[in-house]
């Protein structure tokens, strides 16, 4: 049967297939919508512009208020339309996968014509691996600067990854290390990750006693600890813990293992389809990439029992340890590890599943498989992939569409009701997607969920809003 399969078509169908699945994922911004923390960022930009919100926000609730990526948010909220906002993080969310494969070209050392349809495939992945999250991540205006922090860390690790290929200037080298601090202050769980990274990195350099870039990877490690400095020992930090009651936390060692193991398990639930289907594509890429590759697992399953073994524990799981150590800024606090953090860890696990996968192959001259017989099954398995991808994608436009309508019609009476009262219904549960997943007010009457329902009347400056039960 497969020798009357076109190879070529087949392909031709796979990246058109691929190419859908991306057009899909954008789409999805045109029905997006402002909902919850939208409305208050609004109210404080309407009150003190871009900048001095910025400021404003780093001394009273936030460090992460002042940092490059919270300017561009407030940016667009002030002044572009929800759907151009959702739109841009989505840009983001979909580069940093672009800049996930060519981490893996530099960290695998792999030489491919398919670095197009790679990056198509990952970042079809890695969105349907998200989909308990990206209604808050990727398609929110408030949310989405998860997106754009991802990229931001993505882009530091590629060229942290070429430091050991090319020789950089020392104007590259300045230019990296202001760099550095930038993508140190974006957020504590990605920051904390490029510090294991660095970490990691020196320790295999003083094993090997490799002297040459350690003390410029020290530096390195200083700056991006500084970056994380300035958004941790932000007032606004202090003041949100004495808001919000976070100061009585249990510091115990029991306590933090009992922390981590749970925020662990949280977020290895949350990846579980993530880790399905990046097994499945790891060895896809693999037969594409090597097209007589045999498995090889006596190399990666070993106990590191001295110093050699150590040095290749480290590298064979750098990126599995560096996805763990996203976990590390919520074990004083597990109950602030909402899915939308998990972001980083996911992208890191990613990282590893595909490189150890890869790792467990090498090249057998004497396959005999036939190598058309493989890559016919490995277009029919990614095609397969995409299909997924894209009805799931048109499933949520679909119904994004109907709550978009619902949503619409709520802000035009709002918008008609300046100075009065006004009575409006909540949103149907059945209106909810993945993609269109929202917190919307409450009938209910306490501190903890009226701030909604009051951002909302001071941007419409209505007299007050009376929610339907």
């Amino acid at each position: 049967m497969f020798k009357i399969i076109n190879l070529s078509k087949l392909n031709s169908i796979t990246v058109f297939l691929g190419f859908t699945a991306m057009i899909v994922i954008l789409s999805i911004c045109i029905n997006t919508f402002y909902w919850s923390d939208d409305y208050a960022f609004m109210v404080k930009l309407n009150q003190k512009g871009v900048l001095e919100n910025c400021i404003y926000g780093y001394n009273t609730w936030d460090g992460r208020f002042l940092t490059l990526a919270a300017f561009f948010q407030g940016f667009l909220l002030h002044y572009v339309k929800i759907e151009a906002v959702t739109f841009f993080w989505t840009i983001t969310f979909v580069l940093s996968c672009f800049f996930l494969v060519k981490i893996l070209q530099q960290e695998l050392k792999i030489k491919t014509n398919k670095q197009v349809f790679f990056w198509f495939l990952l970042t079809t992945v890695f969105w349907l691996g998200c989909y308990q999250h990206f209604s808050e991540t990727v398609y929110w205006g408030t949310g989405g600067i998860y997106s754009l922090d991802l990229l931001l860390g993505a882009i530091w690790i590629y060229w942290y990854s070429k430091l050991n290929v090319n020789n950089f200037t020392i104007s590259k080298k300045i230019y990296f290390i202001l760099f550095s601090f930038i993508v140190g202050a974006t957020t504590q769980n990605l920051t904390i990750a490029l510090l294991s990274l660095i970490f990691i990195d020196i320790i295999i350099k003083l094993l090997k006693k490799e002297k040459r870039m350690i003390g410029f990877y020290s530096l390195l490690f200083v700056v991006v600890f500084g970056g994380m400095l300035f958004i941790s020992l932000a007032p606004g930090n202090f003041t949100r813990i004495e808001k919000t009651g976070i100061s009585s936390i249990d510091l115990s060692f029991l306590s933090l293992i009992k922390g981590f193991l749970q925020v662990g398990f949280a977020y290895a639930k949350i990846s579980i389809v993530l880790i399905l289907l990046s097994i499945i594509v790891a060895v896809g890429m693999v037969l594409i990439i090597m097209p007589n590759a045999k498995l090889t697992t006596k190399s990666l399953f070993f106990f590191p029992r001295n110093k050699i073994l150590f040095i290749k524990f480290l590298s064979d799981y750098k990126w599995f340890l560096v996805s763990l150590s996203t976990i590390l800024p919520f074990i004083i606090a597990p109950g602030l590890a909402f899915p939308r953090t998990a972001l980083f860890f996911m992208y890191f696990l990613l990282l590893f599943i595909i490189t150890f996968v890869y790792k467990l192959f090498s090249i057998d001259e004497k396959q005999i498989v036939s190598t058309n017989f493989k890559a016919i099954s490995v277009n029919i398995m990614f095609s397969f992939i995409f299909i997924i991808a894209i009805g799931f994608g048109v499933y949520n436009f679909i119904k994004g569409t109907e709550l978009k309508k619902f949503i619409s019609s709520r802000e035009q009476l709002l918008q008609k009701s300046k100075g009065k009262t006004v009575t409006i219904k909540l949103v149907n549960p059945e209106m909810e997607s993945s993609c269109y997943d929202i917190t919307d007010l409450s009938f209910i009457e306490n501190e903890r969920v009226a701030w909604r329902r009051l951002r909302l009347e001071e941007y419409y400056k209505v007299k007050k809003i009376i929610v339907e039960e």
